[in-house]
């Protein structure tokens, strides 16, 4: 898990710096989870955790941004909320 942490954080500090978009960062946040995954899991529920988790997170950052709370925001609290959202779905 120690790798997708780190390309969380490198995808939040482009989100920052506006060189990337949110939907962006959740397709590739799916992508690490399935890779994280992979394995240890059949085929068909590794696309359903990703995908769930992948939305969720999607769903919260889009609702900071309407709120105009995301740009406010340090990367660290952004990544301690994607953070609460894996450990909520017992992917780790």
């Amino acid at each position: 898990m120690d790798i997708v942490v780190g390309k969380i954080l490198n995808d939040l500090r482009l989100l920052k710096n506006n060189k990337t978009t949110i939907s962006a960062i959740c397709q590739r946040i799916f992508y690490y989870i399935q890779d994280y995954l992979s394995g240890k899991h059949s085929d068909d529920d590794i696309i359903k955790i990703s995908c769930h988790v992948a939305d969720m997170i999607e769903y919260n950052l889009n609702k900071l941004e309407k709120e105009y709370k995301l740009k406010g925001m340090e990367v660290k609290d952004i990544f301690k909320l994607i953070n609460e959202i894996i450990h909520e779905s017992k992917i780790v």
